[in-house]
């Protein structure tokens, strides 16, 4: 990590991947870039984007300035978050001065993407009634796995839902049609969401890659930050924050969830 310098910027977010081949592009960016520049969110975005309160990034060494403030597109803010960040800036040209990253404008964003958290975890209550209801989201699932592919957390070498013990052979579709005189086609794939979100709940950083992807439009990623917010504030913990964090499931505290609530 001495040897390289984090750069990133005030996100205002992305528009999902298939809006650029199902929508006109040239008019999305100008009103995406008219609505940065107001401070405002712009329509259409990811959800989870519209939702995110994590948008100003805490862990670089240096921070653009995009979201949260006017700017004429000519001259933009580079802030130095960290001493190393500092030294390469002072090798730019520019002028130098005292500013608050966190402005006006970035409170007024978060407050709308917190509105909008709040809109969309009540909408996903309504859906998702105990067990039923997420068997019931998960039904349209065909098994791609392609929401596993394209997560940049998932980290296992080999899927335990894509290995030969998870593969249905001719005597298992017997069995099951034995046992309950049907079988989902393709099969195990309500079994992988909730095997996955298991795996994910403590390490989901929200990105929305998952439901960009989904081929169904299953809104994967809000019902992963829906679990993961539950577990994340039991344990205090916010993925990706701190590289030196362990990560709860590694760690054991004595004292820890010692007291069981009904």
């Amino acid at each position: 990590m001495d040897n390289i310098v984090i750069i990133s910027s005030v996100c205002p977010g992305v528009y999902p991947l298939k809006t650029s081949v199902r929508e006109n592009e040239d008019k999305l960016l100008k009103d995406y870039w008219s609505a940065v520049a107001d401070g405002k969110l712009a329509e259409g975005i990811r959800e989870a984007c519209s939702c995110c309160e994590h948008f100003v990034p805490f862990g670089a060494d240096i921070v653009v300035s995009i979201a949260g403030e006017p700017h004429t597109g000519k001259e933009i803010k580079l802030f130095a978050n960290t001493e190393k960040g500092a030294d390469l800036l002072k090798e730019m040209d520019g002028k130098i001065e005292e500013s608050e990253l966190e402005t006006k404008g970035t409170e007024t964003i978060r407050k709308l993407r917190q509105e909008n958290e709040k809109e969309m975890l009540a909408d996903l209550q309504e859906k998702l009634s105990g067990l039923d209801g997420l068997v019931e989201i998960f039904s349209s699932c065909i098994g791609c796995h392609g929401c596993r592919s394209v997560c940049p957390i998932c980290y296992c070498r080999l899927c335990e839902f894509d290995s030969l013990r998870s593969e249905f052979k001719a005597e298992k579709y017997k069995i099951e049609l034995g046992k309950r005189g049907g079988v989902k086609i393709p099969p195990g794939s309500i079994a992988f969401q909730m095997g996955r979100m298991t795996h994910m709940n403590l390490s989901c950083v929200s990105c929305g890659m998952c439901s960009a992807v989904c081929p169904v439009d299953i809104p994967v990623a809000s019902i992963f930050r829906k679990t993961g917010m539950a577990v994340q504030e039991l344990f205090e913990y916010t993925p990706g924050k701190d590289i030196e964090e362990k990560i709860p499931v590694t760690t054991f505290e004595k004292d820890e969830l010692s007291s069981v609530e009904d």
